[in-house]
């Protein structure tokens, strides 16, 4: 093993200042916030470079526990049948008889990561309640200098309490984390409250988690902004004029805001997307919050067909190659879960333009605004720094949440729809961030006007798929 070990989580192990040798970690939670999954991740995370692990409990069946791990990817088995993992289950008997069993497996052997979980059982059988102090600052201290590695000590906070009474413990550690599961109208969130950082200057004490099937525990640390290097940025290529002449370059990277009356969306905001997807053959991940896949594949179709004059059956091909169409409804999950979730599918599919629709459900479903625009920012922050395309379509329902979402953008275009004589006009009010708007008034007449560019398109996309 390397002189510092790992939590599982880089981001966890940047935020933390690394674990050195040595590191005592309290863990502490109420039943079922994760606390035994956490410890668990330690555990197996580091047996992958090759360390060892001694995982001692009195309360978990090793078959029923290694099972719940294999299914979020943490392999105990795998770790046990290559000798780097070792699981005691200690009686609950005497403190005394209790302590001198933990010491006397330590003796025996090196471990480079230690797991007592929990210290519950300890502490309650000793008496009398005064010895828990000198217990906890006394043992548990000689132990970690006896621990190489990490030692992870894992606490239960009862149902009826908000903090763990465990401060000796909490002064002996070098790092105490406290793992919240918060419920509320029915939902559930996940955070991590990082208490003390023995050395570490610590700029965040609580940054949601998630117990991810086939991935363990996942955090999710908010971004810092990171400039992409100049010449590593790529221009966008597009075959209607109209968007350069509104708006200038597109580059990778930016994000772009498209909003439209609260009554409807006109099938044409999504053409620029299509344009972006075919002619730059990039791959196109289509989110909704308000749309089902099916819908929204209907709604693609019918564009292709009336704009670009394209059958069903080549526009389910263009689908196919260019989109991956998903959609959530907000209201079935907590703003921190759904934005681990939008995150660990954004790595999966990789893609090169994301495209948000139907943003705006927020304003009128979320709980704690403040919550979700911290995460909503740290998500655009995420995406803009892996250089996508990130485009996002919202109905103005609310002017603060449209003013909002503008302010966070580098280009912006809002559609207004009027009737007059000459039937309906499309509004156009767009402007690229340091640039002064533009206005652009096209009837369903002048559209005619962007024919050429429209067959351009076609063409090409008959083209791309046939390739």
């Amino acid at each position: 093993m390397p002189g510092s070990y790992t939590t599982g989580s880089r981001d966890l192990d940047e935020l933390l200042g690394g674990l050195p040798p040595n590191t005592l970690i309290l863990v502490a939670g109420h039943p079922g916030s994760g606390k035994t999954t956490f410890a668990s991740h330690v555990c197996y995370s580091n047996t992958l470079d090759g360390g060892k692990c001694l995982y001692i409990t009195f309360y978990e069946d090793k078959e029923k526990l290694f099972r719940n791990m294999s299914k979020l990817g943490i392999d105990l088995f795998e770790a046990e049948e290559k000798g780097l993992v070792k699981f005691i289950k200690l009686p609950v008997t005497t403190m005394e008889e209790a302590l001198n069993a933990i010491s006397g497996l330590l003796a025996k052997e090196t471990y480079d990561v230690v797991v007592v979980d929990s210290i519950n059982p300890i502490l309650e059988v000793a008496q009398p309640k005064e010895l828990h102090r000198a217990i906890l600052l006394n043992f548990f201290y000689q132990l970690t200098n006896m621990i190489k590695g990490v030692f992870v000590v894992v606490a239960e906070v009862p149902l009826d309490k908000e903090t763990p009474d465990y401060r000796a413990l909490e002064f002996t550690a070098d790092i105490v984390i406290y793992l919240k599961h918060r419920i509320e109208h029915g939902l559930l969130s996940r955070i991590m409250e990082i208490r003390k950082v023995r050395g570490a200057q610590l700029i965040m004490n609580e940054v949601p988690f998630m117990m991810i099937e086939g991935e363990g525990i996942r955090v999710f640390i908010p971004p810092k902004p990171a400039r992409l290097l100049t010449g590593k940025i790529k221009t966008l290529n597009t075959s209607i004029s109209v968007i350069t002449k509104m708006i200038g370059t597109i580059k990778m990277g930016d994000i772009i805001h498209i909003s439209y009356p609260p009554h409807g969306m006109s099938p044409l905001v999504l053409v620029p997307l299509i344009d972006l997807a075919v002619t730059n053959n990039s791959k196109t991940l289509f989110i909704s919050f308000t749309y089902s896949p099916d819908e929204l594949r209907d709604l693609i179709t019918g564009i292709l067909k009336n704009y670009f004059e394209i059958d069903p059956e080549l526009s389910n091909k263009i689908i196919n190659k260019y989109f991956y169409l998903v959609s959530y409804n907000p209201a079935a999950y907590s703003i921190t879960y759904l934005n681990g979730l939008l995150i660990e599918l954004i790595e999966d599919i990789d893609p090169d333009i994301v495209a948000i629709h139907g943003t705006e459900v927020f304003s009128a479903i979320s709980r704690d605004v403040k919550e979700f625009w911290v995460l909503y920012r740290n998500l655009l922050i995420w995406l803009k720094n892996n250089g996508k395309l990130v485009i996002l379509y919202s109905a103005r329902v609310d002017p603060y949440w449209t003013r909002l979402h503008e302010s966070q953008s580098d280009a912006v275009a809002r559609i207004y729809m009027r009737h007059g004589k000459e039937g309906l006009k499309y509004v156009f009010y767009a402007w690229m961030r340091g640039s002064d708007p533009k206005t652009l008034v096209l009837t369903e007449r002048d559209l005619v006007k962007y024919s050429p560019e429209a067959r351009i398109l076609a063409d090409l996309i008959k083209q791309k798929v046939d390739q």
